[in-house]
């Protein structure tokens, strides 16, 4: 399908029209407006689709236009077409990478949005868990999930014996298991033997 801003128009035509925007002639922005304003609504929403995202590319695209006529930025007048065609198709694509940072940080921002919510779920489930068993081992558990205790310092808070605050803190992590409704762990793993095939 042929660039709908790439229809010719009469060379002088084009190179009088540049030739008066950069003189500042006010009639000749108009002009141009009224020359390629539809084409380059036409051409952002053939790529966006988007009737109100158009009008206001085509608007940027204009702009862009005007400022890069006043600052020389067209060296060829014959080129007006195709340039005014390369200037919208250009703010076309920084609005669709603008677009697409901005639905990865949403997206982001709703992965991190749900996974705080996934772990305060998991915490009120720990807590009722925790409600559920003996004080014995709501103390071990809070110590040992909480407050980071090892075995070693779970003894000595406990006033127990080493091998004793091991055991509490099995039966305590077993007990939790279950109100779950998981299997408990295994004290220690225990290997299969091999077939005598």
């Amino acid at each position: 399908m042929p660039d709908v801003l790439a229809v010719p128009l009469p060379i002088q035509d084009d190179a009088a029209l540049v030739a008066r925007v950069r003189a500042g002639d006010p009639e000749a922005e108009a002009d141009l407006a009224l020359r390629f304003g539809p084409r380059m609504r036409a051409l952002c929403l053939a790529r966006t689709r988007r009737p109100d995202l158009a009008n206001d590319l085509a608007q940027d695209a204009m702009i862009a236009l005007l400022l890069e006529l006043r600052r020389g930025g067209l060296r060829d007048p014959a080129a007006l077409p195709a340039f005014a065609a390369g200037i919208a198709r250009n703010i076309v694509r920084s609005e669709h990478r603008a677009s697409t940072r901005h639905d990865i940080q949403a997206l982001d921002m709703d992965v991190a949005q749900a996974s705080a919510e996934a772990a305060d779920v998991r915490r009120i489930d720990v807590e009722r868990a925790l409600e559920r068993l003996p004080g014995a081992d709501q103390q071990v558990l809070r110590l040992i999930l909480v407050e980071g205790c090892k075995p070693a310092d779970l003894a000595a808070r406990l006033g127990i014996s080493a091998e004793a605050a091991r055991t509490r803190k099995l039966r305590a992590q077993r007990r939790l298991m279950e109100v779950f409704g998981s299997p408990p762990p295994s004290r220690s793993p225990v290997s299969e033997p091999p077939s005598l095939r």
